[in-house]
């Protein structure tokens, strides 16, 4: 068979048979984080994060991110 047909398969890099722990062959989810967003009233949401690890400064994270979003959405920054 040609490689080039055989590279065709379905692979899908958002499932967790991906995210494979390299000493036991079993799927690691302790490193996943999940960001979510709910949709509120009108164009209000509520953006949850699950799964960060203690290490990281959250005042930090969330200053950034906020200066993020308002880059994205608005395309302005106010300083």
């Amino acid at each position: 068979m040609n490689l080039a047909i055989q590279n065709l398969g379905i692979n899908d890099p958002f499932t967790n048979e991906n995210i494979v722990d390299k000493g036991n062959g079993k799927p690691n989810t302790t490193n996943l984080i999940h960001i979510r967003n709910q949709q509120r009233n009108g164009r209000k949401s509520v953006t949850t994060v699950q799964g960060l690890g203690k290490t990281y400064d959250l005042k930090k994270m969330v200053r950034a991110l906020k200066k993020y979003i308002h880059i994205c959405l608005y395309n302005t920054l106010y300083a």
